[in-house]
């Protein structure tokens, strides 16, 4: 486990909202995480705060959670596949939605 300080994704090292290599770790060993949006919405909670991080981070955490549970990657494809649907929703909303109904 000597990578447990490294972050989910490489290209942002610096980032504090995202869980590090071995806090995903430790939430599906101690804290019982046993999917994607366990480990981004309820352990570390970047999924309420940065949507769009969540997302981007999604594929790295599943990664984890599939050789610490012994996922197929069947599996693994669909854990990232189901929080990119569920974080997609955390997403500001386009310029092109109406932000109100119409009026009259």
């Amino acid at each position: 486990d000597g990578d447990a300080g490294l972050p989910l994704i490489p290209e942002q090292p610096g980032c504090t909202l995202l869980p590090t290599v071995g806090d995903v770790r430790r939430a599906v060993r101690e804290a019982f995480a046993l999917s994607v949006e366990d480990v981004l919405a309820r352990r570390s909670r970047v999924l309420f705060l940065d949507a769009a991080l969540a997302a981007a981070a999604a594929p790295a955490v599943s990664r984890i959670l599939a050789r610490e549970l012994n996922w197929p990657p069947a599996r693994e494809a669909a854990e990232i596949a189901a929080f990119g649907a569920l974080a997609a929703r955390y997403l500001p909303r386009s310029d092109t939605v109406a932000s109100s109904p119409p009026s009259g």
